[in-house]
C-alpha cells in the first residue's frame, strides 16, 4: 500500500497555504452536497460540497508554514474521520449516551445564559430548530 505525505499547496499569486485532497470514490456519491464544519485552527469554516466535486480545496487561512502544517493534519483527520462515518451510516447510541449527550447540551445552554436567559425571539428560534432537527432536517 502506498502512503503518501500530504503537504500544505500555496497557489500561485497568494501567500496563504491551502489543502486539497480527493474525496473517495466509495464514498464521493453519499459526500456530494453535505456541508462540512472544518476545524482551522481556534475556529472552524463551513465547505459544502458541491454536486460534481471529486475533490476538496480549503484555504487554510495561514502564510505561517508551521502553523499550515498543524492545520493540514487536523483537516486530514477531520476528513479521514468523516469519511470513516459515510462508510459506516449511522451509529446507534445507548441510552446512556443519548443521556450524556443531552446533559452537554443543557450544560451549553445553560452557561451561554446563565445571567441572561434571552428575548422570546431566540427561544422562538430554538424550537424552530428543534422541531426541524426532530423531521431529520
Amino acid at each position: 500500500m502506498l502512503l503518501r505525505v500530504v503537504r500544505p499547496m500555496k497557489r500561485e499569486g497568494s501567500s496563504k497555504h491551502y489543502f486539497r485532497q480527493r474525496i473517495p470514490l466509495d464514498v464521493l456519491d453519499q459526500a456530494r452536497g453535505i456541508t462540512l464544519t472544518i476545524p482551522l485552527g481556534e475556529k472552524t469554516v463551513t465547505k459544502t460540497v458541491a454536486p460534481k466535486a471529486s475533490e476538496l480545496k480549503i484555504s487554510l487561512q495561514t502564510s505561517d508554514s508551521s502553523e499550515a502544517k498543524t492545520r493540514q493534519a487536523n483537516v486530514a483527520a477531520y476528513l479521514e474521520a468523516t469519511w470513516k462515518s459515510l462508510r459506516n451510516g449511522p451509529e446507534r447510541l445507548t441510552d446512556r449516551q443519548v443521556a450524556a449527550l443531552a446533559g452537554d447540551v443543557f450544560d451549553a445552554f445553560m452557561s451561554a445564559l446563565e445571567d441572561d436567559h434571552g428575548k422570546a425571539a431566540l427561544w422562538r428560534q430554538v424550537q424552530a430548530h428543534n422541531e426541524a432537527a426532530q423531521r431529520g432536517e
